[in-house]
């Protein structure tokens, strides 16, 4: 099951339309008709949803004439009144219920784990709504978007059908007077209306259009061949075309909304190259790009930052504007993930050794360099998990490791390739625990084993050649066994009480001590360490930390693990003290 999902509960609308539409789609054995078989049951159930579409004449009847597909309208034929038996939720309040299900296809997934997300940004507070979810399937469905536009119910028409109080607030102020618009001289005037238009401040803002509209498109063509050339990805590549289409669209009514000429020479007047202080600034990392995934990362933030920018300013000119690059910068956070889903499942992903090009050596050195391991459990996160993967490799972790007991393996293999694309991007080990399996096919760099799990024999014999092999010890006597079975590194621990794992004894520092002296390879203390106690490992010989609840639990991931990092690399005992003392 997603973070999404655990975190925010369904709302009893909800509960009752995905218990529903996976009792459809059951029926109909057809994992291709999901999403379709979604969108039914909310037509069918009683919610806002069901007004919404019904009012927008997405009924029945027309899912019925096969709109979806015949799969969908199959079902839609069949007269049923909406099943509440299965649902134990009542009123109002959201089901706790778990949502989780061992066949649901990603597909299915990743509509729920978007609901979840739409949830989180405000638009229900009591959980994930039917509202939520059909705008989860306008987010990530073009097809079905594109037939439901053709039937009149645009995505702009059902999101102002659901948040009606977001429309009206969205709506212009009514200026009496004519405002006038000055650039080089040149007087532009733009007449408004108190229906159609917002007064235009200052050239300033259109220069800022200007730009991010350019960074915005160029990034969006670099990613398009990267899913056009490299990936050879069809869906991929249309979706970003299409992307890059709606921005020009975007801007086109932007200059029609404010009465601007529409030719392109007029459009450039807000433009000024030459005197742009920004043209000569640069940073290092902008000079060059060390592989490809550095490449699709830096354009998809170009991207991203680009149309918050437009967001920001656009707001100034036209309200319509500002809400088309909002919902074009929350598409462009799931091609993200898809791009690099995609890439890392591509011979092309693996990372190369400065050396000779072997994938083996690259994780070699990765690993000797490593001082930082952070271990990723959703229900440590104080953030949504993926928000804390993202973080802990902004702010520099070497290595992930994704520490789930309870998943089904469909799930954690999801989790495993995704986070392992996260990992490869930002130049990270990714690791699993204890499943060499999920390891072998997510492609991880290596697994993590206990003293109860397999042996390093046995994981090998389920890895791949040049995946590594973690052992988690707790006595001197378990060290020197795991090395001379060939672990590449060891887990060292516990050293201090943790919310994690429960020891009736802790070997503590004096284990650290004695490691210190005897083992070559890289090990890390792990159990309970924090900011507060790292002085005392560093005094114990340790160099490397393993941490959960240090950085899963920070409101600030990426801070935490730029502190964590500082004082490792510093080496001095008293850092953390004297960091906070400078804050």
């Amino acid at each position: 099951m997603s973070s999404s999902r655990r975190s925010t509960g369904l709302t009893p609308a909800a509960e009752r339309t995905v218990a529903r539409c996976r009792k459809l789609a059951a029926a109909a054995a057809s994992q291709d008709s999901w999403v379709g078989f979604l969108l039914l049951t909310l037509v069918r159930d009683e919610s806002l949803a069901s007004a919404c579409l019904n009012r927008l004449g997405i009924t029945r009847e027309w899912l019925m004439a096969g709109q979806l597909g015949d799969d969908v309208a199959d079902a839609a034929a069949i007269d049923e009144e909406p099943d509440h038996a299965d649902y134990e939720g009542e009123g109002c309040q959201p089901a706790r219920r778990s949502v989780e299900a061992l066949d649901d296809p990603m597909d299915f997934s990743r509509v729920l784990d978007r609901a979840s997300e739409i949830a989180r940004r405000g638009l229900n507070d009591g959980g994930v709504s039917s509202a939520n979810l059909l705008l989860a399937i306008l987010e990530t469905h073009v097809s079905i978007r594109d037939s439901l536009a053709k039937a009149g119910a645009t995505e702009e028409r059902i999101r102002n059908e659901l948040l009606p109080e977001r429309a009206e607030s969205n709506i212009p102020l009514p200026v009496d007077d004519e405002l006038a618009l000055f650039t080089d001289g040149a007087h532009i005037a733009a007449v408004q209306t108190p229906s159609t238009s917002v007064g235009v401040h200052n050239s300033d803002a259109w220069r800022v259009i200007d730009a991010n509209l350019n960074r915005a498109r160029e990034g969006l063509r670099v990613l398009e061949d990267f899913a056009r050339f490299v990936l050879n990805h069809d869906a991929l590549s249309h979706q970003l075309k299409t992307l890059r289409h709606d921005l020009v669209h975007a801007e086109k009514r932007l200059w029609q909304h404010t009465a601007i000429a529409t030719n392109s020479q007029d459009t450039l007047n807000h433009r000024d190259t030459i005197g742009d202080i920004g043209t000569a600034l640069t940073t290092t990392n902008e000079r060059s790009r060390g592989s490809m995934q550095e490449v699709v990362v830096a354009n998809c933030r170009r991207v991203q930052e680009s149309l918050r920018s437009l967001e920001e300013f656009g707001k100034l000119l036209s309200a319509d504007f500002g809400a088309t690059a909002k919902q074009l910068r929350y598409q462009s956070y799931t091609l993200e993930k898809r791009l690099l889903e995609q890439f890392a499942q591509t011979p092309a992903s693996l990372p190369k050794s400065s050396k000779d090009g072997s994938v083996a050596d690259w994780r070699k050195a990765r690993l000797q360099q490593a001082t930082l391991y952070v271990l990723i459990t959703e229900s440590m996160c104080r953030l949504p998990w993926q928000v804390v993967v993202e973080q802990a490799l902004e702010g520099g972790a070497d290595i992930l490791q994704l520490r789930e007991k309870s998943l089904n393996d469909r799930e954690l293999l999801r989790r495993s390739v995704w986070m392992r694309a996260a990992c490869r991007a930002a130049g990270a080990l990714f690791i699993v625990n204890d499943r060499p399996d999920i390891a072998s096919a997510s492609l991880a760099d290596g697994v993590h084993v206990g003293q109860e799990e397999f042996t390093v024999e046995d994981a090998r014999r389920v890895l791949h050649a040049d995946q590594l092999v973690g052992v988690s010890t707790h006595s001197p006597a378990q060290a020197d066994q795991a090395l001379a079975d060939g672990a590449d590194y060891l887990g060292v621990g516990p050293m201090f009480p943790s919310q994690t794992k429960s020891f009736d004894s802790f070997p503590g520092l004096e284990f650290s001590h004695a490691v210190a002296g005897t083992i070559q390879i890289p090990w890390f203390a792990i159990g309970g360490v924090t900011l507060d106690n790292l002085a005392l490992l560093l005094n114990s010989g340790a160099s490397r930390i393993a941490v959960t609840s240090a950085v899963a639990a920070s409101p600030e991931p990426a801070v935490a693990v730029r502190d964590l990092q500082r004082c490792l690399r510093s080496n001095v005992p008293d850092c953390a003290t004297s960091m906070r003392g400078d804050s």
